[in-house]
């Protein structure tokens, strides 16, 4: 029909631009590129374009207003806010960059913080009705969005190198009107592709429709109680997944807002630092997708905090292995284990809150935990990074050598060991939901839970059990 037609063509013209758009909040992972070349052009220390870079974290940590307008208003309005805070803030980085308004760290830290607050905007209002038009095939719709996001910066990286190198300052301008030009036209363009009909009564059909959950398959085989985020404040689960994102997250941030700095105190250059990034990027998407189908394949063999261990442990042992090296081109190996390890955790991370706490909140509930991310960056890619590379600083505020990071390596390396312990204390509780699930619906309990290793109640009880001690039912 006529109808049918009309809404085929404009979802897939809401997926294009929904693409485009998840390809700019790429540009959030590329600040290592040109970071360097920004530090030099405007004379900051370290720790003051570190503190530019995490400052655009904190500002993409805010998710939960952007869930909250796209909830309240739809995709068309969160895009509208995200495009503007996107479009004024790189053009005022670009000015200041430019000398033509003056120059100062806190301010450029401060429209930092605005462009990562828009591109939660961006990444929200396109990717819900991405997941809504295309509600039968939500799965491979995520998985394409997201295979976007994580390999626009390699594809950036690429473009600066070819394009611009070593002109860092016109390639912010080209990210400037890449951006400006994309969020505007995605707010004509990006919408449901039809709205829906609530004329009449839901049948179950509807019902069956609207409780499929949106962010992984994973979530069709658990669930759980629907826990508001304040009840989430009482669960010890919560503070578990919280502080093992802290760790991991800021232990990746290491990397990602460093890269430049620490390519060239290994002895490499601008060069050098591109085909890491490229390396950390295509590890990173790659290791997102592996996942996936490896947990989807064998979710009953394999529960979901495992791969929080593997990916704790990988970031261990990429940090201790690059405090052990001193030459540049050695620097590979370990950039490729935190990639991999970068990815295994935001892929694992989604389906741990929506297990643990339910689907109903969980949009509130996964940006309350991914807040995290802001003082782990911080701390550990800000503060203890940019200090200790000040402390064995030489002339211009530049050091040179393994000995600028190799502490920051070892104390970073050695925090994961303690998300390893975190992740496995996830394992008990885990087993509670599964065990209630499994006399509910006759599901079988994974594998590694029968054999009697993981020990952690019998779940004789269908209230939830937290770690802390008190129950909860439905919120």
């Amino acid at each position: 029909s006529e109808m049918g037609t009309t809404f085929a063509f404009n979802r897939w013209i809401s997926l294009f631009w929904s693409t485009l758009v998840i390809f700019v909040c790429g540009t959030s992972n590329i600040f290592s590129v040109y970071s360097p070349q920004l530090k030099e052009k405007m004379s900051f220390t370290e720790t003051q374009i570190d503190l530019v870079g995490t400052l655009a974290t904190v500002g993409g940590s805010l998710g939960l207003l952007s869930g909250f307008f796209f909830d309240k208003f739809g995709p068309r309005f969160t895009l509208l806010i995200g495009a503007i805070s996107i479009s004024a803030s790189w053009m005022m980085v670009w000015l200041m960059a430019k000398e033509i308004i003056n120059i100062n760290h806190g301010v450029v830290g401060m429209f930092f913080a605005f462009i990562g607050l828009g591109l939660t905007f961006c990444y929200t209002g396109s990717i819900g009705p991405s997941l809504v038009n295309f509600g039968e095939h939500r799965g491979r719709v995520s998985g394409f969005l997201t295979g976007t996001y994580g390999s626009s910066s390699a594809v950036l990286t690429f473009i600066y190198m070819f394009g611009f190198k070593p002109d860092a300052i016109h390639f912010i301008l080209f990210l400037a009107l890449l951006s400006i030009s994309i969020s505007v036209f995605s707010v004509i363009f990006v919408n449901f592709s039809r709205p829906l009909d609530r004329s009449r009564e839901s049948t179950a059909d509807d019902i069956d429709e609207l409780e499929k959950p949106i962010i992984s398959n994973h979530a069709a085989m658990i669930h759980p109680h629907n826990v508001s985020p304040l009840t989430m404040l009482r669960c010890g689960e919560f503070y578990l997944l919280f502080f093992f994102m802290m760790i991991t997250s800021g232990s990746g941030f290491v990397i990602i807002y460093n890269l430049g700095d620490i390519s060239k105190a290994y002895g490499g250059d601008e060069q050098t630092s591109n085909f890491l990034l490229m390396a950390f990027s295509i590890s990173n998407v790659s290791s997102t997708l592996l996942t996936g189908f490896v947990s989807d394949r064998f979710k009953l063999k394999i529960p979901m905090p495992v791969y929080l261990i593997l990916s704790a442990s990988l970031m261990l042992i990429g940090h201790m292995y690059l405090a052990l090296i001193d030459r540049h081109y050695l620097l590979y190996p370990g950039i490729v284990l935190i990639g991999s390890s970068w990815g295994l955790l935001w892929s694992m991370m989604v389906v741990l809150v929506f297990e643990f706490f339910g689907p109903q909140y969980w949009g509130s509930n996964f940006n309350i935990v991914t807040l995290s991310q802001a003082p782990g960056g911080y701390l550990l890619g800000t503060l203890l990074a940019g200090t200790l590379y000040q402390k064995y600083s030489e002339v211009d505020n530049i050091c040179m050598g393994s000995r600028c990071y190799m502490i920051t390596f070892f104390i970073v390396g050695s925090l994961n060991i303690l998300g390893v312990i975190m992740a496995i204390f996830l394992l008990p509780p885990l087993r509670k939901i599964y065990s209630r699930k499994q006399r509910m619906s006759s599901m079988k309990i994974p594998e590694i839970f029968n054999s009697g290793r993981i020990s952690g109640g019998s779940g004789r009880n269908l209230e939830r059990e937290s770690l802390l001690g008190g129950k909860y039912n439905n919120v």
